[in-house]
């Protein structure tokens, strides 16, 4: 399962080296689900994604809802015993909710493979992760004011930023430093080229 602000794109995002197709080739049968507000999730049955009832849901929804739905599914589909999970950051913290709310499901699983479980924002090492989370009401009280429920990353803005502006030369020290004030420092581990 993938982290926040992101879908299960980041999994093939970096096509035979991305972590999906490296299960796949050796062997796996690799299933990948997105969780509410992604771009693959807009097709609700009563709301649309300019209702406010669309985005009322938290993590707790989807990992005590959405992600054993998810889960119970694929069990169903390919009749295995048990399952194995993998989740980052975000997707990992719904793992966790999951094993709390739903103690019978958490036998059917063979192993967890949490990376970077977003478990208290609180802690983070990014400094304007810490700013957001210290004026995360404020933030929250301004969206509700300008009616912004939620944010979709829409792919063809996505496309453009890539191609207008990311790909410009004198962009990319302030898109990495960008990148690292939100993610946190460097550590030599982040491929920096893709």
């Amino acid at each position: 399962m993938h982290c926040l602000m992101c879908s299960c794109g980041c999994f093939i995002s970096n096509a035979n080296q991305s972590l999906a197709y490296n299960f796949v080739n050796k062997g796996y049968d690799v299933w990948m689900g997105n969780a509410r507000g992604t771009r693959f999730s807009q097709f609700h049955n009563k709301y649309t994604t300019d209702d406010p009832e669309y985005w009322n849901y938290s993590l707790h929804e989807i990992g005590s809802i959405d992600v054993p739905t998810m889960m119970e599914f694929v069990l169903q589909k390919t009749n295995v015993a048990k399952l194995q999970y993998v989740g980052h950051s975000q997707g990992g913290a719904l793992f966790m909710i999951m094993a709390a709310t739903k103690p019978k499901l958490i036998n059917r699983v063979k192993a967890a493979f949490l990376l970077a479980p977003a478990m208290v924002i609180g802690g983070s090492f990014s400094t304007l992760i810490k700013i957001g989370y210290i004026f995360a009401p404020t933030i929250q009280e301004s969206f509700r004011l300008i009616h912004l429920n939620g944010i979709l990353l829409d792919r063809k803005i996505l496309d453009s930023a890539k191609e207008n502006i990311l790909a410009n030369p004198s962009v990319d020290y302030y898109s990495r430093a960008l990148y690292f004030a939100i993610m946190g420092p460097n550590s030599g581990e982040t491929d920096i080229q893709n």
